[in-house]
């Protein structure tokens, strides 16, 4: 029996007029934006065996479906909201990442057909309390379904600052929670303020900042959030494998996810990441990522 496959449009788009003819690729876009397509005339027309076809759409679910295409950019425009958007569909990532301003402007491409993410107090974290509790719900009325939230990063790194930080997270996460209790948290650790450069620093001064990575791990997984995410992507630095082996080590078996941000742009660079323990990958170079595959 011939099997047919949800294949993301990328590979399908224009669709060869023959086999438009021969009515062997639906006509149809399935709602999450792929093509129902036969298996063994996929494989002819790229010239590729069946086994080849089915490892190389594999490779291309299982990377996409990790991947957050985001738009943080300060010169973001409407447009360029809705290409990012269009891309989500056609690629089969995991979410649509834009500012908030235009949350609803991407519920209304997305149509409800994939998920929509914002940052909220991005990417310094020095909003009070009150507005940051104001935007996370905000947020959720607008129509976002994860939040990439930063927290005071500052508060790591004074006197008796860290348990005001896990009590800042609660409180987030409990306001978050009450409006819609399925809504996906993260907060964000700027590793970079404690470890910028990893090979220059002394032995006293890398155990100082991994003991703050660390502390701050334990407090997200505390609060009750989805993800530990590491980097803004707007930080002295990007995340590294290294800071995913810190969180991991201070989160342990607990059942929360690791993000990762920050000049992940290679598809090499996404396994490394994926191979490491992140779970997901926040990157606007998305759909260049998984065009390598």
């Amino acid at each position: 029996m011939v099997r047919e496959y949800h294949v993301p449009r990328l590979l399908f788009e224009p669709i060869p007029s023959p086999l438009y003819a021969l009515g062997n690729l639906a006509q149809n876009l399935k709602e999450n934006g792929a093509y129902l397509v036969n298996e063994t005339y996929a494989s002819v027309l790229y010239n590729l065996s069946v086994e080849e076809f089915h490892f190389i759409l594999k490779v291309m679910n299982d990377i996409a479906s990790h991947l957050d295409l985001a738009n943080h950019h300060a010169d973001a425009t409407e447009e360029d909201i809705k290409r990012l958007c269009t891309n989500v569909l056609t690629y089969g990532f995991n979410a649509a990442f834009v500012n908030p301003c235009y949350i609803a402007l991407a519920k209304k491409s997305l149509s409800g057909k994939a998920k929509i993410g914002t940052v909220l107090s991005f990417p310094l974290g020095q909003d009070t309390m009150e507005m940051k509790i104001f935007a996370v719900r905000e947020a959720i009325r607008l129509g976002a379904d994860e939040l990439d939230i930063a927290p005071n990063n500052g508060l790591l790194l004074a006197e008796g600052g860290l348990e005001q930080y896990r009590d800042q997270l609660r409180a987030i996460v409990e306001s978050a929670r009450a409006t819609r209790p399925d809504v996906v948290v993260k907060f964000i650790i700027e590793t970079g303020l404690f470890l910028l450069n990893e090979q220059e620093l002394n032995s006293d001064e890398r155990s100082r900042g991994e003991f703050v990575i660390k502390r701050a791990a334990e407090a997200i997984l505390a609060s009750g959030a989805d993800f530990v995410k590491i980097c803004s992507g707007m930080g002295r630095r990007g995340a590294s494998l290294n800071d995913v082996r810190l969180v991991k080590e201070a989160i342990g078996n607990a059942p929360i996810k690791i993000k990762v941000a920050g000049g992940i742009d290679t598809l090499e660079e996404t396994r490394s990441f994926l191979s490491a323990g992140a779970n997901r990958i926040g990157t606007s170079k998305a759909v260049e990522i998984l065009n390598t595959v």
